[in-house]
């Protein structure tokens, strides 16, 4: 869709708070929306790596919490 086009676009975005969103939002719309789970990770897994301390991001990125 034309939502999920910009979104991609803006993960690569300088402004970390834009990228961050961007990932964040594109892993829920994969997960719970796509319902293409495995697409959804990937987001998740950049955000995991950037954030190492964050364990919901890690949690969300190995797909052990589906229900959030």
């Amino acid at each position: 869709t034309d939502l999920i086009m910009k979104l991609k676009r803006h993960c690569s975005d300088e402004d970390l708070i834009v990228a961050t969103l961007a990932h964040y939002f594109l892993g829920r719309i994969y997960t719970k929306i796509e319902k293409q789970p495995e697409k959804g990770r990937v987001h998740f897994q950049v955000l995991a790596r950037r954030f190492p301390q964050n364990r919901l991001f890690d949690d969300l990125a190995k797909g052990l919490v589906v229900d959030f």
